[in-house]
């Protein structure tokens, strides 16, 4: 399960913003900063040396890998940029994208200082008419050289103050966060970013003393290596307090507010006063219609990426309490029962969860997974001592002939690109009687369009499928139902697992079944499973007509803003049409005639020279 972010943080400092941009936890969607709808992928760019350096867990170093990878293909945004571009969005209009807000006449007329560039920001707020941009050090012409702990602004001139992964380099970030408050007017924001570990206190590495740096712990560097990316502060759970101290209202704004461990935080800080000033964004999230959508239409990554998918996989700290979490424990725990003192393959074994339940019944199970990076998670999220994790394709599987018992695939096949030569592997791998459990969505029922599906499969086509390689198969049915149980109060309150007499009220036909779960051998088959059920999401009346308005109030955002992109494409003809005048003008004019003449008497001459 994830670490909760501490009550008092939540309480004080959350900020839930509504935007129709994808979340950066969303692998594709519309880019919070350019607008564009792109596919996000993720990248493990932070190294082993880094890793070691703060003491970051595997999932600690996926997250912030995630953070600073995810990039938009259309405007390179990564995913802390885009959060970034979401939270000054919100502020200023509640705008869909940070290339709608700076296109707004308001935004035009702000102060804005930013203060080292905001990697991929700065392309959309570079030509701002009153934008104040510095880099420290800069001998740039145009580009003024800026202290944060000393800046030359006057007290009370900027309207916004904009940076990113700066402060955790600077000697004295109290000092700096005090600059950046005497120049802000009152009213006046500072958005920004840098790395936080909220689990941990905060961290002194390095101090400057009379000039001089004085590590108080290993040095570490972000970037290049260079002195000027040395981190001076690990920033932790402190940080609020920190900013606070300031003078500044503070609101954070999460990716994921359930998660402790999730870095993917923006600081959307305020200097009191200036009633002219907007004020603190309160949308209701539309977090909940994003997670109920992608329960069975997920916009994860696709199988080969090296990243953790949290949305294609499904992983426990992250899906707990979703119905795709209790659809998976259903069919491990289903599988359990008929692995009893085996050797097992889970071929495709993702976070290593499902490859833990069945090595509590199995002699030995081995999870096979594609992604370097779920394998590492498995290992250290889920070890046991009859369980191995190793790196191998489905269509490659590491693992000799005739070497295993049972051989468990579960929402597998549809992922593969080439699933006969999956089925293959997997009947090479099995020993002459060995068990194929397998199961994949129903093509007639399961929602349509999701992208990572390569084939989706009806009943017969999987079982012609099945039928070229084992003798002999049975058919099992996986479906959800709404569930309603009465129950004491600490069943209401905790897990638990237990018989509970189960009446089925609302039964439907074979073909309603939202998954097929298949046994498949080449001996007569005496298995059978065990029916078990497994309850999921909670459901409430209140919610659900919640959610139905909020969805409704969505689709009214998505049709603004296809009218809001409308009319901006029909501005840019405008001026594109204008400009077209204007240059036809000018090669209509004299001067531009004689000036024409003139070079090419110009042009004969220095030939003849």
């Amino acid at each position: 399960m994830a670490d909760p972010l501490p009550q008092d943080l939540l309480d004080r400092c959350v900020l839930k913003v509504r935007s129709t941009a994808a979340s950066p936890l969303e692998k594709r969607g519309i880019c919070a900063a350019c607008g564009a709808l792109g596919d996000y992928k993720y990248a493990p760019v932070i190294n082993d040396e880094l890793a070691r350096q703060w003491g970051l867990d595997a999932v600690e170093r996926r997250a912030f890998s995630a953070r600073e990878s995810m990039a938009c293909p259309e405007c390179g945004c990564t995913f802390r940029l885009r959060q970034l571009a979401r939270a000054i969005a919100a502020v200023y209009g509640g705008q869909e994208s940070l290339r709608h807000a700076v296109a707004q006449p308001a935004f035009q007329a702000l102060q804005v200082a930013e203060i080292n560039s905001c990697g991929g920001i700065h392309g959309f707020i570079k030509h701002l008419p009153n934008l104040h941009y510095s880099e420290y050090g800069s001998n740039e012409p145009g580009v003024r050289d800026e202290d944060l702990m000393a800046l030359t602004y006057e007290d009370n001139s900027m309207d916004l103050v904009l940076t990113s992964e700066t402060l955790e380099h600077i000697p004295d970030p109290a000092r700096s966060l005090s600059e950046i408050y005497r120049v802000l007017k009152p009213g006046g924001w500072h958005i920004f970013t840098i790395p936080v570990r909220w689990t941990t206190d905060t961290v002194t590495r390095a101090r400057l003393k009379g000039g001089t740096v004085e590590l108080a712990k290993e040095a570490s560097y972000h970037g290049a290596g260079q002195d000027d990316y040395l981190v001076f502060t690990e920033f932790g759970r402190q940080a609020v307090s920190l900013i606070e101290a300031a003078g500044f209202e503070v609101r954070v704004m999460f990716a994921n507010e359930r998660d402790a461990r999730d870095p993917g935080c923006v600081f959307v800080t305020r200097k009191p006063g200036g009633s002219s000033m907007p004020a603190f964004p309160e949308y209701i999230s539309d977090d909940s219609i994003g997670s109920t959508m992608k329960q069975h239409n997920p916009a994860g990554s696709e199988t080969n990426e090296e990243g953790l998918d949290i949305s294609e996989r499904m992983v426990p700290e992250f899906h707990e309490g979703n119905m795709i979490y209790a659809e998976h424990i259903a069919r491990y725990e289903a599988a359990a029962e008929l692995v009893e003192g085996k050797e097992v393959l889970d071929i495709a074994s993702g976070s290593g969860y499902g490859t833990a339940v069945l090595g509590g019944r199995a002699k030995r199970v081995v999870g096979v997974d594609i992604s370097q990076e779920a394998i590492e998670y498995s290992k250290e999220k889920y070890p046991r001592k009859n369980v191995e994790y190793l790196v191998g394709s489905a269509t490659e599987i590491p693992l000799k002939d005739a070497s295993m018992d049972v051989v468990v695939s579960f929402e597998t096949i549809e992922h593969v690109d080439e699933p006969e030569k999956f089925l293959s592997e997997v009947r090479r791998v099995l020993k002459s009687d060995g068990l194929l459990v397998i199961s994949t969505p129903n093509k007639e029922e399961f929602a349509e369009g999701n992208h990572f599906h390569v084939h989706e499969y009806t009943l017969e086509e999987l079982q012609d499928s099945l039928k070229k390689r084992f003798k002999y198969t049975r058919l099992v049915w996986q479906a959800t139902w709404n569930y309603t149980a009465v129950v004491d109060g600490p069943r209401l309150t905790k897990p638990w697992d237990e018989p509970i007499r189960t009446i089925q009220a609302a039964p439907v036909p074979e073909e309603k079944g939202l998954y097929f779960l298949l046994l498949a051998s080449n001996r007569r088959l005496n298995e059978s499973v065990t029916p078990i059920g497994v309850i999921g999401q909670h459901w409430s009346a209140r919610e659900v007509i919640r959610k139905g308005a909020m969805t409704h109030a969505h689709v009214q955002n998505l049709e603004k803003i296809i009218e809001s992109n409308k009319q901006f494409i029909a501005d840019q003809q405008t001026q594109i049409e204008g400009l077209r005048k204007q240059l036809s003008g000018i090669v209509a004019s004299r001067s531009y005639q004689y000036s024409t003449k003139l070079s090419a008497v110009y042009q004969k001459v220095k030939r003849r020279k």
